[in-house]
């Protein structure tokens, strides 16, 4: 009993990959983590597709998605998951730091987006965070929003949000949204302020809420946008 408990807490995970020699090892090392179970794979968006829609195999809680792969791309992808799998996490994987993905893809409401050469605890760090229901973004994705959110062309273009001032949020509040710019996890700023992680995930999903955002990637680009860092 003990065991098949254990199992059904795995995070059942999809990876689509169009490289074989990739996909598989990414998926050998992530089924050799006790918390982790592959139970998808499929080497284009359109197989995925297709898969999922057959239903012959268990539907994965959250999918590592290639960008770049021939028949469909991620991008393609991600938008008939989100209409057809609403409830599919997504975390998006790429070779390069590609700048023009990045803000269109947080804006589709991706949940996470990692580089091919993270070494594999900071993926199974992604899906855990992605699995309690957070975002995760690395440094790199989030230096790209703060550039992006400065370029003079951007600023001009980009639809107005509805405005929050700052005196609408707590001090705590604010605390919190700094830290969570700071790219520290919940665990670790529930340490921080000595508070619990519940309560911390009580000040993110009010943040996400009064900064009309979809994720804690949202909550930084809103805070770089109205100066809220230091």
């Amino acid at each position: 009993m003990q065991k098949a408990h254990l199992d059904m807490a795995k995070i059942k995970i999809g990876i689509v990959d169009d490289h074989n020699l990739f996909r598989k090892g990414l998926a050998s090392i992530l089924s050799q983590k006790p918390d982790i179970e592959v139970v998808l794979q499929a080497s284009s968006g359109q197989e995925l597709l297709d898969v999922l829609h057959a239903g012959k195999t268990p539907k994965p809680e959250i999918i590592l998605l290639d960008i770049q792969m021939p028949d469909m791309d991620g991008i393609i992808a991600t938008k008939h998951l989100k209409r057809g799998h609403p409830k599919i996490k997504i975390i998006m994987l790429t070779m390069h730091d590609e700048e023009k993905f990045v803000t269109n893809l947080i804006n589709m409401g991706v949940n996470g987006y990692l580089l091919k050469d993270t070494e594999p605890d900071e993926v199974e760090r992604a899906l855990k965070e992605v699995a309690e229901g957070r975002s995760y973004f690395g440094p790199i994705a989030l230096s790209v929003i703060q550039k992006r959110m400065s370029e003079p062309d951007l600023i001009q273009k980009r639809p107005s949000r509805p405005m929050v001032m700052t005196e609408n949020f707590s001090p705590k509040e604010l605390e919190v949204l700094k830290l969570i710019c700071q790219e520290y996890t919940t665990a670790e700023i529930a340490d921080r302020l000595c508070l619990s992680a519940r309560t911390i995930e009580g000040y993110r999903n009010r943040l996400i809420k009064k900064t009309h955002s979809k994720n804690s990637a949202g909550i930084v680009a809103y805070a770089i946008e109205n100066q809220l860092l230091d």
